[in-house]
């Protein structure tokens, strides 16, 4: 039986990629949707370019478990980039520019985005905005990313330093505006710009009053994202994301139980990861996009082809990663309960 809230969400999502793709992208997109139904080949890649972040962020394991010590090199090259690219154009219409670090702390990063373009592939940026100077603005717009996703937890400025330890909000805010600016000044389509916010008992009653904020902004769109408790954290960071951040609320992972602790939501669906995998910035692959430290990894994509490495997995992922139960952070999962929102102002 077809779910039709899922089915109505995932035509929406294909309408609004097709308006900022345009035609012939979405046309190269929807055989690619063939291809990738016939091969069951992942809807899209998450591409850590970068393992370090220069934030300190207070709900981030990032730095808590040192991720870039786990991974032979800070940065994915574009010659590494560009092979994966080829090697899954056929099928793969979105890639992520996301994980562990800050993506724009890549400076091969815009030669990414413009061979990504020259393939009609759907991009998504996922940045903290620090690094929005005016010539990393100017290179973005050059060859802009389908969609940025701008971190900004708060608009209340002590709260915001308090969860992004490390940047300004006066700062990262004036950055955004001059994205916005710079792009309505130029009068480009893309990249649509989402303001976003991680939901944490810091800022949850600012909801209503972020989206307006964020239109009020100029921005094209505001997002909301659960906060998730990552399993490969220690003791101590898994105390302190329980006790100070982590809020009951419609947008959110986790609940209070009869004693009034917090467990995690029951799974009602199949593993989000899937049919996501992840790429890190060494070039090895996972098939958990919220596996910090490898625990996922089955090749290497400097190594092999993304295709055989994708292939050789998949009775395991119809096996295991279908259950839920394929990894021990499978019991720490992630990805249970609310799922993030965007809301489109145009």
């Amino acid at each position: 039986m077809i779910n039709l809230k899922n089915f109505s969400r995932r035509f929406g999502l294909y309408v609004q990629a097709a308006r900022l793709l345009g035609f012939k992208n979405s046309a190269r997109n929807f055989k690619r949707l063939l291809v990738r139904k016939l091969g069951r080949y992942p809807k899209a890649v998450a591409v850590e370019v970068s393992s370090w972040c220069n934030l300190n962020c207070a709900f981030c394991v990032t730095k808590d478990i040192k991720v870039w010590e786990h991974r032979e090199k800070k940065f994915l090259t574009f010659v590494e980039f560009k092979k994966l690219v080829d090697d899954i154009e056929y099928f793969c219409g979105r890639i992520d520019f996301a994980c562990a670090g800050e993506p724009l702390m890549n400076p091969e990063i815009y030669d990414m985005f413009a061979y990504a373009n020259q393939k009609g592939i759907f991009t998504s940026l996922f940045t903290n905005a620090t690094f929005l100077t005016s010539q990393n603005i100017e290179n973005l717009l050059n060859s802009p990313p389908t969609r940025i996703f701008t971190a900004l937890e708060s608009f209340d400025k002590v709260v915001y330093e308090k969860t992004k330890v490390g940047a300004k909000h006066d700062i990262v805010k004036s950055n955004i505006e001059n994205l916005v600016a710079q792009k309505k000044k130029k009068g480009q389509k893309t990249p649509q710009i989402v303001l976003r916010m991680v939901v944490t008992k810091k800022n949850y009653q600012e909801i209503d009053n972020y989206v307006q904020l964020a239109r009020a902004m100029g921005v094209d769109a505001a997002a909301m994202k659960p906060l998730g408790v990552w399993p490969q954290g220690n003791k101590a960071y898994k105390e302190y994301m329980f006790k100070e951040l982590i809020v009951e609320h419609p947008m959110s992972r986790y609940k209070k139980d009869a004693n009034g602790k917090f467990v995690r939501l029951p799974r009602n669906a199949p593993c989000i990861s899937i049919d996501t995998p992840m790429v890190l910035s060494d070039g090895c692959v996972c098939l958990c996009w919220y596996d910090a430290l490898k625990e996922s990894m089955v090749g290497n994509v400097n190594k092999m082809n993304f295709v055989d490495i994708w292939k050789r997995t998949a009775k395991f992922r119809k096996k295991k990663m279908s259950q839920g139960h394929a990894f021990p952070i499978c019991k720490e999962c992630l990805g249970i309960g609310a799922a993030g929102k965007i809301i489109n102002f145009s």
